[in-house]
């Protein structure tokens, strides 16, 4: 008899450890088959203060923070520097590539350190990771060195035919200025490009950071309204090739499950700057058929904790 497999699919972390522990612990508590680690994981940026006395923290602007308010402002993604070398400050507050070198050390320990968690933790799990609009290009070198793929063909069950994963980061144009933003028609060229080297989309799960156009998944509220801010490239993918599931993420307001066509699609959504896991079970269903292996979706919830 076929063993059911157990994904779960969590995305945009924006640099929160607590979120990204969360995840972990529930993979191995779940003993999941295949935890998907979908987009934007680093912070935004870096904010530095200078410390002065006890609890006294001032920004560049010279206003003062309490210690409450530098936790507040790492929970909405921010990584906060705190320095009490008045001339180190005085340096920051005029040299922006020093900042920048501070921010791209935070990324690099912090995904370094994650990296080592899943490694270590997570050994009989197969981890996929991807990247998001927000993640910047500094990234890509940290996975590279640890051998980890963040874009492509997956090959995540080895079955005849296999089951599919391809994963693309890049969102189209939204009213949110990000590292990896592309024209619909490059996303729908590179997802083409990447759906066609795959020899039998039989059983083919699409990861692509972009929730689909006019869709649950993909509303936001921009200008005193909600408005659709989804990729049409990704739905005319979907509707085109018609995977067994569609793994969205970037809109985090908008939590769903929805179909194009037959296609299951979701978007756990995030909850990031509360400590919050938003995140979603798939439980596929394997059966034979003349030799021909096919998975189906007997099972898919968003959950939260």
């Amino acid at each position: 008899m076929a063993k059911d497999l157990k994904l779960l699919f969590v995305t945009d972390f924006h640099g929160s450890d607590t979120v990204f522990k969360k995840a972990v612990n529930l993979a191995k508590m779940l003993k999941v088959d295949h935890l998907i680690i979908g987009g934007d994981l680093a912070g935004k940026g870096v904010v530095v203060f200078f410390k002065k006395g006890k609890e006294e923290y001032y920004n560049i602007y010279n206003e003062k923070f309490s210690f409450e308010q530098l936790e507040e402002i790492k929970r909405m993604g921010y990584y906060v520097y705190v320095t009490e070398d008045k001339n180190e400050f005085e340096e920051l507050k005029v040299k922006e590539n020093k900042v920048n070198d501070l921010f791209y050390n935070f990324i690099r320990k912090q995904l370094s350190s994650w990296i080592s968690i899943v490694k270590e933790r997570l050994k009989d799990i197969n981890v996929i990771w991807s990247y998001g609009n927000d993640d910047p290009p500094l990234i890509d070198d940290i996975f590279k060195e640890n051998e980890i793929q963040l874009e492509g063909i997956s090959e995540i069950e080895s079955s005849s035919p296999p089951l599919i994963m391809i994963s693309y980061g890049y969102t189209n144009e939204t009213p949110y200025k990000s590292y990896r933003i592309a024209p619909d028609y490059i996303i729908y060229n590179k997802g083409e490009e990447y759906i066609v080297k795959v020899k039998d989309t039989t059983n083919l799960i699409l990861n692509f950071h972009a929730p689909p156009y006019n869709t649950k998944l993909d509303n936001t509220y921009i200008n005193d309204k909600w408005a659709h801010v989804g990729s049409r490239a990704v739905r005319d993918l979907e509707e085109k090739y018609k995977p067994i599931l569609g793994l969205h993420g970037h809109i985090h307001e908008s939590p769903a499950i929805d179909k194009i066509n037959n296609c299951i699609i979701v978007n756990p959504g995030s909850l990031y700057n509360e400590n919050i896991l938003k995140y979603a079970i798939i439980t596929l269903k394997k059966s034979v058929e003349f030799l021909i292996t096919k998975y189906k979706i007997s099972n898919i919830g968003i959950y939260q904790g």
